[in-house]
């Protein structure tokens, strides 16, 4: 079994010490004993069989210490390798902490697919509750294999508040407009807002207010931003007429896909108008001596 001066007996099957970690190399040493001298035993057959566990399937989603606004996420993962090419099942895992101690999530014996890549959903009463989730996958053949590297998610489902002040200028280059807002709170009013984005509506007709001018606003743009709680964020709008007045609403989406109520506010500005010559003299026809 695998310590000193241990053997096995009887015809066997005989399975291997558990803590060999896979090695494809070891040492047979057998005798015979007979009770009917001088007859000498014999071997009929001698059979090793060895199964090289699978290693540990390589995680794809939700990505490491990302957030996710959904409840029942959609876990995904690629195929563990096998050097013995067996048939593999997987293990899914998901816990409120490191250990795995406490499992929301454990489901077993979920099969492979042809692609390549597999999907579990959580179900029902397997609802992960907003906070911080660890999880994991192992591949099995006749043997278990090690588990993945444990992926941190974060459940996210509140939304930004709207934005509550604003104010827009004439940019920097020909058909563009800055605009310049408080930003709220990752959650609420609260937390500072990592890798968001804000999207902006807009429309030369007059201001963008409520979801009625939000949906038939013509335009739209989205500008990804980072900032601290009531940071003020400026944004750049571009590619507009030039010469022309815009009006705009604003929302906020932060990193978990929680988007923002649109802007109590609806600033607007006018784009730079580039400069026009006007020829005075001599006039058009004339004919100069």
């Amino acid at each position: 079994n695998g310590s000193a001066d241990t053997f096995y007996t009887g015809t066997g099957p005989h399975n291997l010490w558990a803590g060999h970690s896979d090695k494809k190399f070891f040492k047979l040493k057998g005798y015979f004993d007979s009770a009917v001298a001088p007859v000498s035993p014999e071997i009929n057959d001698l059979k090793i069989v060895r199964n090289l566990r699978p290693l540990a399937p390589a995680s794809v989603s939700p990505a490491n210490n990302s957030k996710n606004n959904s409840v029942v996420p959609v876990f995904t993962w690629s195929a563990a390798g096998d050097t013995d090419n067996d048939p593999l099942y997987y293990r899914l895992q998901v816990s409120d902490s490191s250990d795995f101690l406490n499992k929301r999530i454990d489901r077993n014996f979920l099969p492979a697919t042809s692609s390549g890549v597999m999907q579990c959903q959580a179900g029902s009463g397997e609802e992960l509750l907003p906070g911080a989730w660890y999880w994991r996958v192992s591949a099995t053949d006749s043997s278990t294999g090690p588990w993945s590297q444990p992926w941190t998610v974060t459940v996210d489902t509140i939304a930004p508040s709207p934005v509550a002040a604003a104010a827009a200028v004439t940019g920097n280059t020909n058909g563009s407009i800055i605009i310049s807002f408080y930003a709220t709170g990752d959650n609420g009013d609260f937390g500072d807002i990592s890798g968001g984005a804000c999207l902006v509506k807009y429309s030369t007709s007059g201001p963008v207010i409520g979801e009625p001018g939000w949906d038939s606003a013509p335009g739209g743009q989205e500008k990804t931003f980072s900032t601290s709680q009531g940071g003020i964020v400026p944004v750049t709008v571009d590619s507009l007429m030039n010469a022309a007045t815009y009006y705009f609403a604003l929302r906020l989406r932060d990193s978990a896909g929680n988007v923002s109520g649109i802007s109590s506010v609806s600033p607007s500005a006018a784009t730079n108008s580039p400069p026009s010559v006007v020829l005075s003299s001599p006039s058009a026809g004339a004919i100069l001596s």
